[in-house]
């Protein structure tokens, strides 16, 4: 087992946007995402230009032959919080995002391991197989502990024990969940997990259900 401390921020925590693709692409490398994953919010409307979008999404009045539609609120999503989406392509493929608040209540934090990272796993050549010796060796002597020798043993282990540290880099209020292909729903396996375990959360540490028991 490893002891892990909380170290505070060097500074403001930033407030950075966090995407969660749960899927896989065919894809192993770097990327520079700058340039390949360009996020952009997702629309209605039909193809315009951007004076004409401009002008029907500006607060101001219109006269009704030439304002559009209002289709955000007959075909968004039951959850009202569920209605930031957006568009974006990597590798070929188009992924459809929302934006996922969190509960009210909740704050996300990002935290850095001090732990190096681990290496990759090296190639080890198997030694050839040994016959088997019949001669009968000498049994080893048996350790026998006297008093004090497990407290000792206790100390040691706990000094040798992993210590890992996790510092404070930012905090984020929700995040932008993708999926391939298809808008993301309220069916999605990750909404449902999200929402029943703030129901379970909130029951675990409901201190009136054991006075009610």
């Amino acid at each position: 087992m490893s002891t892990i401390h909380f170290l505070p921020p060097r500074g403001q925590p930033t407030n950075p946007t966090l995407h969660l693709m749960p899927f896989h692409i065919e894809h192993n490398g770097p990327c520079p995402l700058s340039t390949y994953f360009l996020v952009r919010p997702a629309s209605d409307l039909p193809s315009a230009s951007a004076s004409t979008f401009a002008s029907t999404s500006a607060p101001t009045s219109v006269s009704p032959s030439t304002s559009l539609p209002d289709k955000t609120e007959t075909q968004s999503p039951g959850n009202p919080s569920l209605k930031n989406r957006f568009t974006s392509s990597f590798r070929g493929r188009a992924l459809k995002g929302v934006q996922v608040p969190l509960p009210e209540g909740y704050t996300g934090v990002l935290l850095r391991s001090s732990a190096p990272a681990p290496a990759p796993a090296a190639r080890v050549r198997r030694p050839s197989p040994v016959k088997r010796r019949s001669r009968k060796r000498a049994a080893s002597p048996i350790p026998v502990e006297t008093d004090g020798d497990g407290d000792a043993g206790e100390r040691q282990a706990e000094d040798q024990r992993e210590k890992k540290d996790l510092r404070i880099e930012g905090c984020f209020e929700g995040f932008v969940l993708w999926n391939a292909d298809v808008d993301v729903d309220e069916e999605d396996e990750y909404l449902r997990t999200l929402g029943e375990w703030q129901r379970l959360a909130a029951l675990i540490h409901d201190t009136h259900l054991g006075g009610d028991a």
